[in-house]
Order: structure tokens, then C-alpha cells, then sequence
């Protein structure tokens, strides 16, 4: 049966929230109790919206007048502070500016005109037309703008707020000074102290300010740590925060990512439906009528499960309906866009395949930008994963014994299947995790013959756990771990991870009996390695290449398959590394090889030169030299020259093989006396 009923949308009823509530099991436990009071069924892909404000409620996420007072003073130093484009708002701001006008000898506060950054207003639009000002230029004192306009009110809350905001930092003990202005720097007329209090343009305007040589801050970097127990917002500091009381604010909620997550799977555990959760503070939607925007909140939705990620990408149903089939009709208008939705569904998957290809013509910067992006983005996020360790305050004591076990470990995307598992741990996340354990096979993203872990995680600074972790893994397959070019030499790794668990660093020896790329291979390949992230920095490489010996270092880049080597080859011989040459003779080189992974896009570069030998084993030289320069079926030599003994020399510019034909420049030949011949031969292809 055709589904009748589009988007619905049920406002759940749940408990009064209170401090040190179960946010998570709450709302699980409401969502399905109404589902089963009003008989309705939880489907995969439902979204479950939680209101910032309970979880906050929750979270005991509160701050006092006090502690704001005593965060500005230590940052800003407590005389003549600036405060610049704040909003007007009783609820959103006014407590917070008491807090920060107790920290302060005296307050000048600069407002936008005619409205603040989020549509309140000051005076109208008409009103500064009518007194012939441009608020783009105009400065104006509190004694200027009274003349002018008098005093206005707020449409919707009837409060004169130049009045009530002079008030609030006189009541706090505070000097007030106003200033009506739309410059930033304005305000270093007044001070060079400066909280810039502007929400959305808040990067803006502190670059402004600091490029101007000013000590500024932001609301959002008030309160990101307690102050003597307060509460606070590592990221967001007082942006987002709400009246409270008249002494305390409720700060925007802290730490939500455990809780979305929490709450899916709950979801799933008792349904087996796979919901999408989030917590939503303001909309962004404009009021026609107040030209207000409900936005006063830093973000829309603090936190949110990975399904929600993304840009609206949607079809037009009624645009269809009326252009691209405005003659169909009924059913054959229904089959018409049911095939344009499925056709959309299509070029979503050819958008995918091609943006894949564009990643292929990246250049190295944008390819290593990329990587760097991703990394931030991990250790962000498994940052604020380990905060869940102590998570309102509850600890975790316990020892683990696993013996000839099989399991699957899923990290960064990636899926590790581990076999005859034997792990010992000794857990305590108040003190220290102590864990020794071995896997005698390794599969999915990880092949190998196996691993052994041994260290400890120092977890008791809250929040922080630190590692010192030893790890051998044996015999990796490297086109397991995303290597590319289909290396598939076995790689063994002996590395010792330490630092903070979200961003371990890691030392340690690599070995490889062979290594085979195109072109050359490798054997007994010896190194340090560093491993940060996702990247591996390899020096002190030897290697055995050609019967000579390679001396390199390189790096490797997982996210981007990007990598890297710098070597130094000596006693190479000639006939190994180009057997069509009909060379015989010991080579030196200098080698650099730039790859993103792939044959096609692996390039070689560097200059050689020998000492004596024969060419096609009857032609004898004293040595030879160049340049030379390789990519996809393109090997090109330079600067060539040969010297022939007794004083004669054979030069030429260019020697190029690409697909099969070469060309060659004209070789020039010089005797002892500097005379000179020559003769060669080109070829198109």
C-alpha cells in the first residue's frame, strides 16, 4: 500500500529535568512509553531532537555572577574593559554583563545600530533615515543619540536598553561609558581591553581587534574552564548561556557527543531500529514582524549522530509537477518523479564516483592540507569520546582475562578482525589501565600474522588519560593499512606509543625482507619510524637495491596515500637497475620519489654518475653522468655525458623513452683538442 502520511513530528512529554538526572535514559525511556501510550512504531532513520536546555538542566551546567567576574579580571586585568556588540536581551545577556562589569573598574559598552547582530533594535531604519545618518560612519555618544531619538523601547519587551544595560553595570559597581558604533576598532579610542560579545562574527572581529594590537576576548572564551567549581563550556564559554537567576547563568550544554551516541544505541538495543539523535538549542528562523532572527545560540545543534552530517540535498516535488511534467497527470505524473527521484539517486552515486577522481588530481599541498584536516577532526572528536572515561563522576574498576578468543575491533573506520586473542587487563580509570595481551592472526583492514600489546594508560588526570603503550605487529600485509600501489611485501613493526590517548605518538623500528615498487625492488629495508595519526615519518633507512646499498628517509600519509622517499644509492650496478641499457659499470645516485599512491602517479627523480666501465661490453668509458626524471611510461635522462678516456667526451641534452618510442638529442662528441663532432637521430611517437 502507497504511503500516505509524509514527515511527522511529536513533541514528547518527559519529567521535570533536574540536576544529576540520566539525560539519555530519560528520554529513551519517554520516546518509547509514548510510543506504546499512542501506538505509533519507532522506524529506522526517525530523529530523536533533545532541547539544549534540559540537557544542561542535566549536566548541573550553571555559573555564577562571581565566577564570570573572576574569569575577566584574570584575563583582562580588572580596569577600563571594552564591550562591544552585544545582543539585547534580558534572558540572553544582561546577567552576563553584571558578571563581567563586577570585574571591572569601569565598562564601555559599544553597541550596533540600528539593530544588533540578531535583528533587536536600537531605533528603526526610517528613524536614522530621517536624521540623514549613515551608520556605517557615524559614531555617536549617549548624550548624541538621546538628542536625536530620544528614548526608544523595544517593540516586543518594552525596555529602553541603553537605560537597562547602563543600570546593570552601575549596580555592579561599575563605571559606564556608551558608545553607539558598527567599527570594531572604534573602541580603542576607549581602552585596549576589549570582550567582543558578537556571536556569529565573532572571528571577525577579534582578528580585527588583534591585528589592531588589542587584548581581546570573546563570550566564548569566558568560562572554558570551572572557576572555583562553576560550570563551563570548553568551547563555546558563555555564548549560548541563559538567565538562571539573578546571580547565575545556565551555560550552553558541555560534552553532549556521549549522550546522542547513548541514546541511539539504547534505541537500537531495545528496538533494533537505528534512529538519528540530536540536541538543538535556537532555530534560524526570522520573525517578520520583529525582524528578530532566533539564532542567539553559537550553533544550531551542539552535537548530533554521524547520520546527520551533511547539506540539504533535496528535489523540488511542486517544481516538478509544475515544469519538467506539468502536462501528466495521476498515475503517470506519481511513475514520472518516482523516476526523476531515482535518477537523482543515481547521480548522487556518479557525483561520489567523481569526486573520487578529482582526489586523484589533487596537488601534494591540497592532498596534505586534506590529511591534516582529517586528523584534527579525529583527534577532536576522540577527545571528547575519552571525557566519557569519568562521565559524572563514575569509574570503572575491573580485571579482564580473555583466553584463545576471537574478536572484531572497529577504529576510525576501520575493521580489524583478531584471532586467538589473549588479553590480561587490569582496569582502573581512576588510577592507571594496565594491559598485556597477544593475537596469533589478523584480518580485515589489518593482515598479518600477528600482535602483541603491552603498557599502561595513565588515567588520573580526569579527561586526559595518557599512554605508554609498546606494540610488534608481524608480517602486515601494507596494502591492509591503505598503503596503495598494491605493496603487498610483508612489513613488521615494532613501536612505542606514548602521550595523551587521543593523539599518541609513536616510535619504534620497521623491517621489510622485500619491498617491490614499479621499477625497483628493495631487499632488507631497515629503519626508524615515527607514526603520529595517521602519518609515518621513516629515517635511518637502509636498504639493499641493485647489489649496491640505498641510505633514505621518507614519510608516509594514510589519510592521503601520499608518500614520500629521499635516499642515496652507492655501488648500485648499472645493468641491474637498467638492464636494456647494456651498462656495466658502479653507480652513485641521488633519488626522490613523490607518490599518492598509485603507479600512475608515482614520479622519480634525482642524478647519477659512475665510475669506469664498458658499454655492450666491448666499449669502454671512464664514467658517465646525468640527470633523469620518470612518470607513467616516461623516463627521461639529462644532461648526459660520458667520458670516453684519453681526453674525449660524449655529450647530449636529452635522452626520452615514453610509451614504448624514444627520442634522442644530438650527441656531441669532443676529442682531447676540443674539436668537435656530431651526429643523431630523432623519432616522434
Amino acid at each position: 500500500m502507497e504511503r500516505k502520511v509524509g514527515t511527522i513530528s511529536r513533541g514528547i512529554r518527559c519529567p521535570i529535568i533536574r540536576e544529576g538526572d540520566d539525560i539519555a535514559e530519560i528520554v529513551v525511556r519517554s520516546v518509547l512509553e509514548a510510543a506504546e501510550a499512542e501506538g505509533y512504531e519507532v522506524r529506522d532513520r526517525d530523529i530523536i531532537a533533545v532541547t539544549e536546555s534540559v540537557v544542561a538542566r542535566s549536566q548541573g551546567n550553571y555559573a555564577s555572577v562571581e565566577a564570570i567576574a573572576r574569569d575577566v579580571q584574570a584575563k583582562l586585568g580588572g580596569d577600563t574593559i571594552g564591550v562591544i556588540f552585544p545582543i539585547l536581551s534580558r534572558n540572553r545577556f544582561a546577567t552576563c554583563l553584571r558578571g563581567i562589569a563586577m570585574g571591572a573598574k569601569k565598562v564601555v559598552l559599544m553597541l550596533s545600530f540600528p539593530r544588533d547582530e540578531v535583528g533587536n533594535q536600537l531605533l528603526t531604519e526610517d528613524q536614522l533615515d530621517e536624521a540623514g545618518i549613515d551608520p556605517y560612519t557615524k559614531v555617536m555618544t549617549l548624550a548624541e543619540y538621546r538628542g536625536l531619538f530620544g528614548a526608544n523601547k523595544h517593540p516586543f519587551t518594552g525596555v529602553d536598553y541603553l537605560a537597562y544595560y547602563s543600570e546593570v553595570i552601575e549596580d555592579a559597581g561599575a563605571e559606564v561609558q556608551v558608545v553607539l558604533a558598527n567599527h570594531a576598532a572604534e573602541i580603542l579610542q576607549y581602552t585596549d581591553k576589549v570582550i567582543n560579545c558578537d556571536i556569529h562574527t565573532r572571528k571577525r572581529t577579534r582578528r580585527i581587534l588583534r591585528d589592531a594590537g588589542a587584548t581581546v576576548i570573546g563570550l566564548d572564551e569566558i568560562l572554558t574552564e570551572p572557576v572555583d567549581g562553576s560550570g563551563c563550556n570548553r568551547k563555546y564559554g558563555l555564548l549560548g548561556s541563559n538567565k538562571s537567576t539573578e546571580d547565575s547563568v545556565k551555560l550552553f550544554p558541555d560534552e553532549c557527543e556521549p549522550i546522542v551516541l547513548d541514546i541511539q544505541k539504547a534505541i537500537l538495543d531495545k528496538t533494533g531500529k537505528c534512529v538519528e539523535v540530536m540536541i538543538y538549542g535556537d532555530g534560524a528562523f526570522k520573525d517578520p514582524v520583529g525582524q528578530i532572527w532566533e539564532l542567539a545560540d553559537p550553533v544550531v545543534s551542539p552535537a548530533y549522530t554521524p547520520g546527520l552530517e551533511g547539506t540539504p540535498n533535496e528535489l523540488k516535488l511542486k517544481y516538478l509537477a509544475d515544469n519538467d511534467f506539468k502536462e501528466l497527470s495521476g498515475e503517470a505524473l506519481r511513475d514520472a518523479i518516482s523516476a526523476r527521484i531515482k535518477e537523482k539517486e543515481r547521480e548522487e552515486k556518479e557525483h561520489a564516483e567523481e569526486r573520487r577522481a578529482r582526489r586523484e588530481d589533487m596537488t601534494e599541498a591540497e592532498l596534505k592540507a586534506l590529511g591534516e584536516e582529517a586528523r584534527a577532526k579525529r583527534t577532536e572528536t576522540m577527545r571528547e569520546r575519552l571525557k566519557n572515561f569519568d562521565r559524572e563522576g563514575k569509574k570503572l574498576r575491573l580485571k579482564l582475562d580473555l583466553t584463545n578468543c576471537r574478536g572484531e575491533l572497529f577504529y576510525r573506520r576501520r575493521h580489524y578482525l583478531l584471532q586467538g586473542m589473549e588479553v590480561h587487563a587490569d582496569i582502573n580509570t581512576s588510577e592507571e589501565v594496565a594491559v598485556k595481551g597477544s593475537v596469533v592472526g589478523l584480518g580485515g583492514t589489518m593482515e598479518g600474522i600477528g600482535m602483541s600489546l603491552n603498557g599502561v594508560v595513565n588515567m588520573r588526570e580526569a579527561g586526559h588519560p595518557v599512554a605508554d603503550l609498546s606494540v610488534l605487529v608481524s608480517e602486515v600485509d601494507p596494502s591492509s593499512l591503505g598503503f596503495g600501489m598494491g605493496i603487498r611485501d610483508k612489513m613488521t613493526l615494532s613501536v612505542r606509543f606514548t602521550g595523551p590517548l587521543e593523539a599518541m605518538e609513536g616510535k619504534g623500528f620497521v623491517h621489510m625482507k622485500k619491498l617491490r615498487i614499479p621499477g625497483i625492488e628493495f631487499r632488507n629495508v631497515e629503519g626508524t619510524v615515527r607514526w603520529h595519526d595517521a602519518r609515518l615519518d621513516f629515517t635511518d633507512v637502509t636498504a639493499d637495491v641493485f647489489g649496491g646499498k640505498l641510505y633514505a628517509y621518507g614519510d608516509y600519509d594514510l589519510d592521503t596515500r601520499y608518500w614520500n622517499l629521499y635516499g642515496k644509492g652507492e655501488g648500485l650496478e648499472a645493468a641491474e637497475g637498467f638492464p636494456s641499457a647494456w651498462l656495466d659499470c658502479k653507480v652513485e645516485l641521488d633519488l626522490t620519489i613523490h607518490s599518492s599512491g598509485s603507479s600512475r602517479r608515482t614520479q622519480y627523480s634525482g642524478s647519477f654518475r659512475s665510475g669506469a666501465g664498458t658499454y655492450r661490453w666491448v666499449v669502454p668509458f671512464a664514467s658517465l653522468s646525468g640527470t633523469f626524471d620518470s612518470a607513467w611510461h616516461d623516463l627521461r635522462l639529462g644532461n648526459l655525458e660520458i667520458d670516453l678516456g684519453d681526453g674525449y667526451r660524449a655529450r647530449a641534452e636529452m635522452f626520452r623513452k615514453k610509451d614504448g618510442k624514444a627520442m634522442l638529442s644530438p650527441i656531441e662528441i669532443y676529442d682531447a683538442d676540443g674539436k668537435r663532432a656530431s651526429f643523431g637521430w630523432k623519432e616522434k611517437w
